[in-house]
């Protein structure tokens, strides 16, 4: 008994230590350490063209400085590897300085396994060509993503942040989240919530769907063919039944905000809101 007890005690910790022994960043072709520190340049990088990337290990804060990754059809290698992969389940932090492209032709631009905010004011743009991969891969579940500061802007054919098995939240706190015209911004994930002053700001009237765990048009239909953006807008200042009016939603009050009887609608020109039965 005592044998079987230290063998499984022994499994245990072997297990543990792996499993913290696996944690690292991937950079392009490089395998780099999660609990040191490092700055690297471009040219350490396969298929980077400028910029640098750092690791602040102490804070967890990874550095992308005016950093480009080109992996595919811009260079004319079919490659199916993440182009940057953040393996550990800790929370990390992402700022984003000046402008940093990623591109992959096939396969991943960025992956996470745990918590993330992207900081910092400047912008990053991922982009890639492969029909079942997203931009943002959230591969474990419940990972929450917040964007306070910098412009996330994705070109990628199957949309932009995916969520795993409909869990996680991607919170926008500052900045701007946008897609190209393919629409499917966000995808398996739990919910999308925004602080005062930020919202849906393209298309007019979309909003985020629980129940299908995407953004929908004011028909209703799931978004992906069109462009969509995720930035400040205007609120007015009043509530109904709970929820803020705003510049993207004070048209349709009526379909949004429960009334099921007469109808309230609000004229932002005149300032005048109006109930009606």
């Amino acid at each position: 008994m005592k044998r079987k007890l230290f063998l499984f005690m022994l499994a245990a910790l072997t297990a543990t230590l792996s499993a913290m022994a696996e944690e690292y960043i991937q950079v392009s072709n490089k395998k780099m350490p999660f609990t040191e520190s490092w700055t690297k340049s471009y040219s350490y990088f396969n298929d980077a063209h400028s910029g640098s990337v750092s690791w602040d290990a102490a804070n967890r804060k990874l550095t992308l400085n005016k950093f480009s990754l080109w992996r595919g059809w811009e260079i004319g290698i079919i490659n199916i590897k993440t182009c940057i992969e953040i393996y550990s389940t800790q929370s990390v932090t992402v700022e984003v300085v000046g402008f940093n492209k990623i591109v992959n032709s096939k396969g991943q631009t960025f992956a996470l396994h745990g918590n993330t905010t992207f900081t910092g004011d400047g912008t990053l743009k991922l982009g890639n060509n492969d029909d079942k991969k997203p931009g943002m891969d959230l591969l474990e579940e419940n990972i929450d993503i917040t964007v306070n500061g910098p412009i996330l802007k994705f070109e990628c054919s199957n949309g932009g942040i995916r969520g795993k098995n409909n869990t996680g939240t991607l919170h926008l706190k500052g900045g701007e989240v946008q897609s190209s015209s393919d629409g499917k911004l966000v995808t398996g994930l739990a919910n999308v919530t925004f602080d005062h002053g930020m919202g849906v700001k393209s298309p007019h009237g979309a909003w985020f769907s629980q129940g299908l765990h995407s953004l929908i048009d004011v028909n209703g239909n799931v978004i992906t063919s069109q462009a969509v953006e995720l930035d400040t807008i205007k609120y007015y200042g009043f509530r109904i039944h709970g929820h803020e009016v705003t510049e993207n939603n004070y048209d349709r009050i009526n379909q949004y905000f429960g009334v099921t009887e007469g109808s309230v609608w609000f004229s932002p020109s005149t300032n005048r809101l109006v109930l009606d039965k």
